[in-house]
């Protein structure tokens, strides 16, 4: 895939799944670009390599969601939810599970990220604020300018401790909006495991990405 784009001052090659794509500049030589990208083969190769295989929500499988492994059970007429150790699908959703399943996760998310947040808030005494559920390709969370925050539902699949830290990374921005020193003080106040949690991240966040998908896209 090729696109152009305004701000783009080189060629640019990122592999998402089993997507490649390369942006060029607005006036770049789309020839020029496809012989540089000819030379990334062993980059491209890699990444592809790396991408995790699909796990699609299926009825009767199970997968870890907020630190217990569960099981997907499709039944009743209630709506989907995530309780005990199972994720529930209604009945009439049958044919397709996948969509109420994650509705069901995205719902539990929230209730343990607001639950999480809630408690920093306070320890940091800041008024509480919005928080939203979001499906993000590049970041784990957001906070804005009025304490609105955005989180991950993908970190579901994460151990638990790990959604905890996102959250409590996302609350310490409440006191220090950026990255300093002052930040990450802030951060080991909320969660002392915080470095070692962030770096399970790094390592192992791609692989959440593969819940719920039924391609490496």
């Amino acid at each position: 895939m090729i696109r152009r784009h305004r701000q783009a001052r080189r060629f640019i090659l990122r592999v998402s799944g089993e997507t490649i794509k390369l942006t060029i500049p607005t006036r770049g030589s789309a020839r020029r670009a496809l012989l540089w990208a000819q030379t990334k083969a062993d980059f491209v190769e890699a990444e592809l390599a790396r991408a995790p295989f699909p796990k699609p929500f299926e009825a009767g499988a199970s997968y870890p969601v907020l630190g217990q492994e569960r099981r997907f059970v499709v039944g009743g007429r209630g709506l989907a939810e995530v309780l005990g150790g199972e994720v529930r699908a209604p009945l009439r959703a049958a044919q397709d599970p996948g969509p109420s399943f994650e509705r069901a996760i995205r719902h539990a998310v929230k209730q343990a990220v607001l639950e999480d947040l809630t408690a920093f808030w306070s320890q940091l005494g800041v008024a509480p604020g919005r928080l939203t559920i979001r499906g993000m390709k590049g970041r784990w969370g957001s906070c804005g300018p009025q304490g609105q925050t955005s989180i991950n539902w993908r970190l579901a699949f994460a151990p638990r401790e790990v959604l905890r830290y996102v959250a409590a990374h996302e609350a310490a921005h409440r006191i220090e909006a950026n990255h300093s020193a002052r930040f990450w003080q802030v951060c080991e106040r909320l969660d002392p495991d915080y470095a070692e949690l962030d770096r399970w991240l790094t390592e192992h966040g791609r692989e959440l990405f593969a819940y719920g998908r039924t391609t490496r896209r």
